[in-house]
């Protein structure tokens, strides 16, 4: 005997109008009117002859053509429909009662819906010849629901074959259903040891960005791929991010036309936007500051922005370089902070030296007042406060200190704050060599040192070689490539 739930999906098949709720409503109304003698059953058969559906005789089923996905609810036997497969899952292994089980999880869809299809052990064997996007016949399953949600499983004698048929294309259901998928058009790989990002184009020409914990298991080109398993963090009109691991992505070639988009480029006076992900930035690198999470001082003929960087091995590519070349910082992000907006630059974010900046000139840059000063010039002046950053730093030829200064100083016309990472921080304001300055660091000594040094170092006058800046209300901020003694002494 077939069930209510199988009544209705019969009914729900003929009549597509009809939704489920509208059939129970039917089954009620009519059992109040015929009182407790009669069974629902027979109700359910009665609404059916009412709305002109004829409902097969036992041990027969609805043809393949009849039955969609929209109709399945739990408890139906003997289900058979064609589908195109939209997600293929891991295989996953397992030990229960001493007996090793295997499981996998297949997404198919039709133009009404989506549902997992799983199976179990020697089942598994018959999509060995299965890709994604291809459309399958499901013969002799059955329904139930599992934590919420309504599967599809292969009952005795169940099989699975490739057909043919109108199904939507695989586009379709990425559009319409959340599959944790994706069509992705590789642009860019970053492989860590434990860590790898992906950067892209999606089905819809948006920017995209994969984060996967654990690394790939295999590598992979600058082709399309169909990629599952995906878990959605944040997303724009132009943009979205996913995150996943390694034990749960899975990427397979697909054939698919990928609108084709540029990556936008930025430079620090062009920067209006207060929230974005995943932009190039290029500029002049000024400095550095090696805080816990470091900060670079990037910029312009006309600007200067400071870009935190969330992981140190984003840094690798300018520590042997210093201050005064041109950089593009790939994978930057803005997000708003409590005191604003704050551009910054992740573990998916890249730094490449370009060359040398049109900032700074090979030619020895003219003097000025700091009243008057403004672009590449050199300032004199005392200095009248200042602050030291030290850090050890590994690089892949070694140890190295990245240093950094802040200082204040005045040449009688006005004020100006510097900043600096040039080598003279250590030569020329500490007299002393990069090597003396590191093993103090390693030893736990240079802060001491360094405070006894800023006594000798108040007051002093000094040249500064630098690009400077006028913010708000005529404030000069000036970035050094140099510092030496007012008597070109160092």
């Amino acid at each position: 005997m077939k069930s209510v739930d199988e009544i209705i999906a019969f009914i729900l098949a003929e009549k597509p109008s009809l939704k489920i709720s509208d059939i129970r409503e039917m089954i009620k109304r009519k059992a109040e009117e015929l009182g407790e003698l009669v069974d629902e059953y027979v109700i359910a058969l009665m609404v059916a002859k009412e709305l002109g559906v004829s409902i097969p005789k036992e041990g027969e089923s609805l043809k393949v053509s009849k039955l969609k996905i929209r109709d399945l609810i739990a408890g139906l036997r003997n289900v058979n429909l064609v589908a195109r497969v939209v997600k293929i899952d891991r295989e996953i292994i397992f030990s229960r009662n001493g007996k090793t089980r295997k499981c996998l999880r297949i997404g198919i869809g039709d133009a009404t819906g989506v549902i997992n299809l799983v199976l179990w052990d020697d089942q598994i064997e018959q999509i060995k010849n299965v890709r994604i996007g291809d459309i399958v016949q499901v013969s002799r399953g059955y329904t139930r629901e599992y934590r919420g949600r309504v599967e599809l499983y292969l009952g005795s004698g169940g099989k699975i074959s490739l057909a043919g048929g109108e199904i939507p294309p695989l586009e379709y259901f990425l559009e319409n259903y959340e599959q944790e998928c994706t069509l992705l058009q590789v642009k860019n790989v970053l492989q860590l040891h434990d860590f790898a990002c992906i950067r892209g184009i999606d089905f819809k020409g948006r920017r995209i960005r994969i984060l996967i914990w654990g690394g790939l298991r295999d590598s992979l080109k600058e082709e399309c791929y169909y990629v599952c398993g995906l878990r959605r963090k944040y997303e724009s009109r132009d943009f979205i991010e996913y995150y996943t691991n390694r034990n749960k992505v899975t990427f397979t070639p697909y054939q698919a036309n990928i609108p084709s988009t540029d990556y936008k480029v930025c430079t620090p006076s062009h920067i209006d936007i207060e929230e974005a992900r995943d932009f190039i930035l290029r500029g002049c690198y000024l400095a550095l500051n090696p805080t816990k999470f470091p900060k670079i001082f990037l910029g312009d003929e006309r600007n200067f922005i400071q870009v935190l960087l969330t992981s140190d091995n984003v840094l690798l590519p300018i520590l042997n370089s210093d201050p005064g070349f041109d950089i593009l910082l790939e994978g930057v992000d803005i997000v708003k902070g409590s005191r604003g907006r704050i551009v910054k630059i992740g573990r998916c974010g890249h730094i490449r030296v370009i060359g040398p900046s049109k900032l700074f000139s090979s030619e020895k840059p003219p003097e000025r007042f700091i009243i008057e000063s403004e672009g590449f010039c050199t300032l004199r002046g005392a200095v009248i406060s200042l602050d030291f950053k030290f850090r050890l730093m590994k690089t892949e030829s070694g140890e190295k200190i990245a240093s950094f200064c802040s200082l204040l100083i005045d040449d009688g016309t006005g004020q100006a704050r510097i900043y600096s990472s040039s080598p003279d921080i250590i030569k020329n304001l500490l007299a002393m060599s990069e090597g003396e300055a590191l093993d103090y660091l390693k030893a736990g000594v240079l802060d001491k040192i360094v405070a006894y040094m800023k006594k000798e170092v108040l007051g002093k006058n000094f040249n500064f070689e630098c690009f400077v800046y006028v913010r708000e209300e005529g404030n000069r901020v000036g970035m050094a490539s140099s510092i030496s003694t007012e008597s070109g002494e160092g």
